[in-house]
This record gives structure tokens, sequence and C-alpha cells, in this order.
């Protein structure tokens, strides 16, 4: 009968114990084979006992090999869990290092608008005397003043989101002032924030609520920085002459804020990017108004802070309704 070859060695007591036992499976195979030869069995036995000793001589073949494979397996896990261990600890240190660049990059970008408020107020201010001293002449100069006007409340407007979106990343916000006030109060501080861009582009402005008169204890500027940025998004995407509905109600404990609009909606590809910094949308401005993209981040933001919730429901071409829902307590 044929014998086995030999199984390599290895240096590990486990490899090495498994070796002597293959040896000893091997000494008794051969013990058998050496039986049968002193004592042969029956002729009607033979062929069946050779079947054996060939089966288990396979057996113990193709247990060596999955033993090697085996060991070749561990050995190239041991390796991969080595190189993996050396890629995360790269990557953490790749995520500090990026961590570090964004920190300082807002940093930066936060100074530098910063810096720019108070020329920018200046350029403003002088814009305005132009407009007041040449309100009465003819030609462009009242025009093109009321032009620079214009952009500089746009740019002003661009510097504050990009202030409040650093502050509410870094986990402050200004206006955390608990205080009780009227729906109606509100609803005029919504009048006022629509008042010119609505009058610029024809928007009618519709303002309701149905308990105007109800007293509620809320951070005030907080409320008030969501409905600038959710009116400022309606009237930009609005078409000249629409409407833009803003609803200010108490249902339960929960202030409900909806803005309505009669713009283009939103796609489900914009809906995936809405409330996310700087997210640029397939629709547009209707009027030459500048967008970075801010706006509605600053809103989530808010909201979370103030334990509420924020969404929007939309079909394309028939407008969108921005809602936020936010806990307060009601007054008396």
């Amino acid at each position: 009968m044929a014998v086995l070859g030999k199984r390599p060695s290895f240096s590990h007591s486990r490899e090495e114990a498994m070796q002597a036992l293959f040896a000893k499976e091997l000494s008794v195979l051969k013990e058998a084979e050496g039986a049968f030869t002193r004592h042969p069995p029956p002729e009607e036995l033979e062929h069946y006992c050779e079947m054996l000793a060939e089966h288990y001589r396979s057996m113990l073949a193709q247990m060596m090999k999955l033993t090697s494979i085996s060991d070749a397996t561990q050995l190239q896990l041991k390796r991969t869990k080595l190189e993996l261990s050396s890629a995360l600890s790269n990557v953490e240190r790749l995520n500090r290092n990026l961590e570090a660049v964004s920190q300082e990059k807002d940093e930066i970008l936060a100074l530098a608008a910063h810096d720019l408020r108070s020329p920018l107020s200046g350029i403003r201010g002088l814009a305005d005397l132009i407009v007041e001293e040449s309100a009465s002449q003819a030609g462009e100069i009242p025009a093109f003043a009321r032009e620079i006007v214009n952009v500089a409340d746009d740019t002003l407007e661009m510097i504050r989101d990009i202030l409040d979106i650093y502050r509410l990343d870094g986990g402050t916000s200004a206006g955390q002032h608990t205080e009780t006030l009227r729906i109606s109060d509100l609803l005029a501080e919504a009048s006022d924030i629509s008042r010119a861009n609505a009058l610029r582009k024809r928007i009618t402005m519709v303002i309701e609520s149905v308990n105007a008169d109800c007293e509620i204890l809320l951070e005030k500027a907080l409320v008030v920085r969501i409905l600038e940025n959710l009116i400022s998004n309606a009237l930009k995407y609005s078409p000249h002459e629409s409407v833009v509905t803003v609803r200010i109600d108490i249902e339960g404990k929960f202030l409900q804020i909806h803005v309505r609009d009669q713009g283009p909606g939103l796609s489900e590809a914009d809906q995936a990017k809405l409330f996310k910094k700087f997210a640029r949308l397939a629709s547009r401005p209707t009027g030459g108004e500048s967008s970075i993209g801010l706006g509605l981040a600053i809103v989530d933001r808010i909201v979370q802070h103030l334990g509420g919730r924020v969404w929007v429901e939309t079909t394309p071409g028939q407008g969108a309704t921005f809602r936020v829902e936010l806990p307060v307590t009601v007054a008396g």
C-alpha cells in the first residue's frame, strides 16, 4: 500500500501537535495494513478492507490539506488585522487633521465675515444718503444708489448667515432668553420681515392665526430668526405677483409655523439636500436674489436647539410649505 508523504513541519505548538496526531494515525493505518498482510481477511471481505484502508488514507490526506489551509488562513488573517489596524490609525489621524483644518477654515471665514460688516454697513449708509439726496433728480444715479443698497443688504444677510451657522455649529446661539409674548407679536414680526422684499416683487403676503391673543413663553430672538429665514426663502423662490402665506398658531403644547409659497416646488433630489450647509438647489431665486444655501441650515439647527422639528411638504410645480413645530409653554 502507498504511504502518505511527509507533512510540512511548523514551529508553533498547535501545528506540532497536529503533526504528531497525523503521524499517530499513519502508524495505526500501517499496523492495520500489516495485520491484513499477516492474517489476510476472507476473500469475500478483502476488497472491502482495501476500500476501507484507501478511504482512510484519503480522509487523512484531506485533513492534512485542510489543516494546512487553516494555518495559512490564520496567518493571512493576522496580517490583515495588522494592516486594518494600521489603516484605521491612519484614518483617525487624517480625521483629526481634517477636523483641525475645518475648524481653522470656519474661524477664518467667521473672522472675515465679521470684519466685512462694518465697511459694508458704511457703504449701505452712504448709498441710502445718495438715494435720499437724489430722490427728486432725474437720471440713473437714484437707481444705481438703490441697487447698491439692495446688494449691500443681500451681502450683509449672507454675512449674518455665515456668523450664525458658525455659532450654531459651535454649540452657541444668541437670544437664549425666554420671555412671554403674544402670537400677535410674532405676526407683527413676520409682517415687518416681509414688507420690503414683498413690495419689490409685488408679492401678496397673507399672515394669519386663529389664536393671535394667546400668550406663550419662548426664546423670541431665535423664533424670529426662524421666521426671517423661512419667509426670506419663500420670497426668493416665489414668482412676481404671487402669494406667500404665513400661519402661526398653537396646537396643544406646540407652536406651529407654516410658510407656504407658490414657487416651483422641490424635486426629490432637492429635498434630499435641504437643511444642509451651502446646499445648491435646482430651483433659482426668481428676482435675481443671492443665495449661499445657509438659511434653511440655520433654521434646522435653531429648531433642533429648541427641541422641535422642521420639514417640507411640496409637489414639483405646485409650491412648497415649510412647517416648524416647537414645544412651548402656554402662559396663563
